[in-house]
């Protein structure tokens, strides 16, 4: 075979390779490289691209560097500095510092947001839309099991009502009252079991 036609098989043989594997590789959208953008396919049967690009809306220039090690563990996350310095993190480190004795409250937007505390001693309830909000009225909708209440003071003008089919029962302790009202002077009304041959109830 003669030298030229051994040169001109040699560059068609080239050719053929390039056009096979650019068919073999090729991505439907239009490939970019460079000053408009970069896309990355999958190289393999459906085609699968990656593609990243400067938005046209872009403010002002700015450089993001890339970690100089890999992520640490299956769930990092790539986070930027204020410098575009980028670095590995995990979901916690992902939130901003929360300032002292706040708590992070979901907004409306699906955002963590900082929820300052407020006056001493206020719970946190959810009001009418289920938004968390600081209160220091316990909501009367809350049930209050007699179990939770203990000893104390009732603050003065506080009036302690007792429903229909509701009892005070004494189960072994003591109940004791001062100034109570009843029906009839120096009265109460109600009954009260006498037992068989007492010579007087205190």
């Amino acid at each position: 075979m003669p030298e030229k036609t051994k040169h001109l098989f040699c560059i068609l043989t080239i050719v053929l390779s390039i056009a096979l594997t650019s068919n073999l590789f090729a991505q439907p959208l239009r490939r970019l490289l460079g000053g408009d953008g970069l896309v990355l396919d999958s190289r393999a049967m459906p085609y699968e691209a990656v593609t990243l690009y400067v938005p046209t809306t872009l403010v002002s220039s700015y450089s993001l560097a890339f970690p100089p090690a890999p992520p640490p563990g299956p769930l990092s996350f790539l986070a930027s500095d204020v410098n575009g310095i980028m670095s590995w993190a995990n979901a916690a480190a992902m939130l901003p510092p929360l300032p002292a004795n706040n708590i992070w409250i979901g907004s409306s937007l699906n955002v963590a947001t900082p929820y300052a505390p407020t006056v001493p001693g206020a719970i946190l309830i959810l009001n009418g839309s289920s938004i968390p909000t600081w209160s220091t009225v316990i909501p009367s909708s809350t049930t209050v099991s007699v179990s939770q209440l203990t000893t104390g003071t009732l603050q003065s003008g506080v009036i302690f009502n007792v429903g229909t089919g509701s009892t005070i029962t004494s189960t072994g302790g003591s109940i004791t009252a001062n100034n109570l009202n009843g029906a009839g002077g120096g009265k109460y009304s109600g009954n009260a079991a006498i037992p068989q041959n007492a010579v007087s109830m205190a």
